[in-house]
């Protein structure tokens, strides 16, 4: 596939308007297509590992295609968030509906939301912080920012890192410890950054805590304007995309560490710390977000031309898959440590 596939993000709210508009089983479809059907074509499709040549990579980063592709999701994910909000509180359904379109809004917010945020995150200009931090709060968790960006990339394969995956850690307890030391790790960060200039933690210039108090406002004015059902419906979203993105955390880094070379430092960072996954679709859909290996050597470089390091852990099968195999901790053991155990030896 050409640089075309990227555009499959968008088959997400696609498939979302038949779940907003339609009752009975279409309030589903977003999580049939998700949890289903993609990771079903994700596993069949042939892998492909192929990097680009030094030429086809300078010719995608010269491209404007590539940012229209990412940028698009933007106004998109916003949009559905408020149309869910809005529809909601003024249409009939029953509750089982109800929690299948709010699961439909959670599955696409994990991949519009998030993970758009997340390379929209990691590009420098004011603007594309304003824009992450804008669909992070569209789905609860705009703390990912800083936890994410200058805590998870210094201290992943560690135990410092909350978002690192221990060998034989149930999906579950890793979400909790995740959420919870996560949102601690924002605060301390934004603490750290502050006072190392002179400045107060408790004042505007505590971008975690204005954005905390940002959110504070939408839940407010949701629940004024729209009601408690409302308020609660785009909480459960919320958690749920925040749930798919901890799993995503969860996998890509499941059991890889790093080694201490003395009491104050960990080795660089490099491919060997992170699971790879060339699956086609995961790929497109989510942004080459699966070149995790790449990804992590080199935080910077825009997804379109990160590359699959020779030797780099290797997933199974793709992201789509890899979540639901996830939530059933034995299995997944049963399978990933066995790989664990040939990239470790």
């Amino acid at each position: 596939m050409n640089k075309i596939k990227y555009l499959l993000v968008y088959t997400i709210p696609l498939v979302t308007v038949v779940a907003f508009m339609y009752d009975g089983i279409w309030s589903w479809a977003t999580v049939i297509y998700a949890f289903i059907i993609l990771p079903i074509i994700d596993h069949l499709l042939k892998v492909d590992s192929f990097n680009l040549t030094k030429v086809e990579a300078d010719d995608a980063l010269s491209s404007k295609f590539y940012n229209i592709a990412l940028y698009g999701t933007v106004p998109v994910q916003l949009g559905f968030v408020i149309w869910f909000l809005v529809g909601i509180a003024s249409q009939e359904m029953t509750g089982v509906e109800l929690f299948a379109k709010t699961f439909s809004l959670g599955a696409m917010g994990s991949v519009l939301a998030i993970n758009s945020a997340h390379e929209i995150g990691h590009r420098t200009t004011p603007l594309n912080k304003l824009l992450s931090k804008l669909l992070l709060t569209s789905v609860l968790y705009v703390h990912f920012f800083e936890e994410h960006n200058y805590g998870h990339h210094k201290n992943v394969g560690t135990h410092e890192d909350p978002a690192t995956a221990r060998r034989g850690e149930w999906l579950y307890s890793f979400v909790l410890r995740s959420i919870i030391f996560g949102w601690i790790g924002a605060w301390k960060i934004e603490h750290k950054r502050l006072t190392r200039n002179g400045g107060s933690a408790i004042s505007l210039k505590n971008e975690v805590l204005v954005w905390q108090l940002i959110q504070i406002v939408l839940i407010a004015l949701v629940y004024f304007f729209l009601g408690t059902l409302v308020l609660c419906c785009f909480v459960v979203a919320s958690f749920i995309s925040v749930f798919i993105l901890e799993a995503i955390n969860y996998i890509e880094h499941y059991g890889l560490t790093r080694d201490k070379i003395n009491e104050f430092r960990y080795e660089k960072v490099n491919p060997s710390h992170s699971w790879n996954a060339d699956n086609q679709v995961g790929r497109a859909v989510l942004f080459e977000l699966t070149r995790h290996s790449d990804h992590h050597e080199t935080p910077s470089k825009p997804y379109q031309i990160l590359e699959s390091p020779e030797n780099s852990p290797q997933l199974p099968t793709g992201y789509p898959g890899m979540i639901l195999l996830s939530l059933v901790p034995p299995l997944f053991f049963f399978i990933m440590h066995k790989r664990l155990n040939l990239y470790k030896n």
